[in-house]
């Protein structure tokens, strides 16, 4: 096992240094998200989704904080884990769109589809230190979004919609494989 080069080091002290930041805007954003669709979706759903949502986020946090000070030995393994930790947190903003696109008030889907493709934006960015685990976030958001809101055909505003979040991947993969070649 090889240490880490300078750049590789750099390439995860970056992720973590926003870490806290990215998770308290996870959370904000649960907290947000769930006071707009309170009452729209049944209880026990918006509860295991927030649990979960926030559960992922300061379980980030606090492995963010035991860790600090200590840099990873092995990249690849940085990378796997960090990608892992990608999808774990795309995984509440996916799920919500998919269970919830097409029974929610237009006002509150305006909403989700806000904070859905914001989360899969901001999240891929602050990732895009670590490609791999860029692309498997916005991949988790969006691809599934997409196939929900083409699954609605009956209605052009949610094709619109796949289209919409299938551009936001396609500009998003775009920026993050340019980025990956000039890593």
């Amino acid at each position: 096992m090889q240490p880490l080069s300078q750049f590789q080091s750099h390439q995860l002290e970056v992720i973590a240094r926003v870490t806290p930041h990215a998770m308290a805007g996870h959370v904000l954003n649960t907290t947000v998200l769930a006071f707009a669709i309170a009452g729209s979706v049944p209880k026990p759903q918006l509860i295991a989704w927030c649990l979960y949502s926030y559960g992922i986020a300061l379980a980030l946090i606090y492995r963010r904080v035991r860790s600090r000070g200590r840099s990873p030995v092995n990249f690849l393994r940085a990378v796997r884990r960090a990608t892992v930790y990608a999808f774990l947190l795309a995984l509440p903003w996916s799920s919500m769109a998919v269970l919830n696109l097409g029974s929610l008030s237009q006002v509150e889907e305006l909403i989700l589809v806000a904070l859905v493709v914001g989360m899969a934006a901001s999240g891929t960015i602050l990732l895009s230190a670590i490609p791999q685990a860029a692309f498997c976030y916005m991949s988790t958001i969006l691809i599934p979004s997409a196939g929900k809101c083409f699954i609605l055909l009956n209605q052009k505003s949610y094709i619109l919609l796949g289209v919409l979040s299938l551009s936001y991947w396609w500009f998003l993969a775009a920026l993050i494989t340019k980025l990956k070649r000039e890593i």
